[in-house]
């Protein structure tokens, strides 16, 4: 499973994984974008080769890229980054607990491959994550 949790994109750091095309992006769908109006979004939003991307958006950075030759080429990037990502293996293991996991180290996350357990316990409504 892939999912964004951030919608800002940062492109200084994630250039060197993803590529300088995918790194500009906070929303990058392939079969489409839909939205709950108003969004802001911090960077740009697109998708490739399904053009369809809804309305409703306010950028505080970035732009709409609908099937552009900017997101089509994001979409190649994206699709290289999972690859590389599926084959690294399940990473390190660390809990079902991210922020007890990052307390423990410091409040650091260094860059690399996690693999996050399911928390039965968790209220995603009111935990504090």
């Amino acid at each position: 499973m892939f999912a964004a949790l951030v919608c800002s994109a940062s492109p200084a750091l994630a250039s060197p994984i993803l590529g300088q095309d995918l790194a500009s992006f906070a929303v990058l769908g392939a079969s489409g974008v839909t939205n709950v109006p108003t969004s802001t979004i911090g960077g740009n939003l697109g998708s490739a080769p399904n053009a369809s991307v809804g309305s409703g958006y306010v950028f505080s950075s970035g732009s709409l890229q609908a099937n552009t030759a900017l997101a089509q080429a994001a979409q190649l990037q994206l699709d290289s980054a999972i690859v590389a990502v599926n084959s690294s293996g399940p990473g390190t293991a660390i809990g079902s607990r991210l922020d007890a996991w990052q307390a423990g180290h410091g409040g650091v996350i260094t860059p690399g491959t996690y693999t996050v357990g399911a928390d039965p316990t968790a209220n995603l409504m009111n935990d504090n994550f």
